[in-house]
């Protein structure tokens, strides 16, 4: 019985845990900026652009779009602005 305890102890520590890099993870996203953006490697650009995708603030343009072709209209909105925020330039080029 007290093997079901830890087990169960573990799952919510872990549960607790976990909650808040995930939520420092989507604060960083909103606060990307284009320079950043153009620095990570494919594996992170597509998180970040998931992340994006999934933020209210983003447009119902954006939205529809697949991962790839939102990730070529996020680095084509930051061209020539490299120290904007990353959700700014994307709302200035809609």
């Amino acid at each position: 019985m007290s093997s079901v305890y830890s087990t169960f102890a573990a799952g919510l520590l872990a549960a607790v845990l976990a909650t808040p890099s995930m939520a420092q993870e989507a604060a960083d996203t909103a606060k990307l900026t284009c320079k950043e953006y153009m620095a990570l490697d494919a594996a992170g650009m597509t998180a970040a652009t998931t992340a994006i995708k999934a933020d209210p603030m983003a447009m119902a343009e954006m939205k529809a779009l697949s991962d790839n072709d939102a990730m070529a209209k996020l680095m084509k909105d930051c061209e020539g602005m490299p120290d904007m925020n990353l959700m700014d330039a994307m709302h200035m080029k809609m």
